[in-house]
């Protein structure tokens, strides 16, 4: 497998899994979530489903990450994250979530899809069996 996709931020004033409010410009607005020093629990927030940063009534969100992980999981691909303190690391051979020594300035997401696989995928909400038959 090749990573055909490879997002890098490395000048962004903040990294994207430290849950901060987009414009904000303000602390980290994970609840609960103290990350100035282990990124560990602001990847884990932003990998679950509902969680989201955007803010006000009706503001659809929570489900990048969680979708992507679970087309990684059905196409056998890998997806990493790193952000500041924290690498977090999804394959076949397992997931892991780990502390790193240095703080890596911004996040990076990379994702390596399996190139040989053949099926095909869609949401549910995408299938309309009127259309199929």
């Amino acid at each position: 497998m090749t990573p055909i996709i490879s997002v890098h931020r490395d000048t962004a004033p903040a990294p994207a899994a430290d849950c901060r409010a987009a414009g904000t410009g303000g602390r980290p607005s994970c609840p609960g979530i103290d990350n100035t020093s282990d990124h560990r629990p602001a990847i884990r927030w932003a990998l679950t489903e509902g969680n989201t940063t955007r803010q006000g009534r009706n503001q659809p969100g929570g489900l990048g990450l969680k979708l992507i992980k679970e087309i990684i999981r059905l196409n056998q691909g890998k997806i990493q994250i790193i952000s500041r303190f924290g690498f977090y690391q999804y394959s076949t051979s397992g997931e892991s979530l780990l502390k790193m020594d240095e703080n890596f300035p911004g996040t990076s997401v990379n994702i390596e899809i399996n190139t040989g696989d053949t099926g095909g995928y869609c949401l549910k909400s995408e299938i309309n069996a009127d259309a199929i038959f």
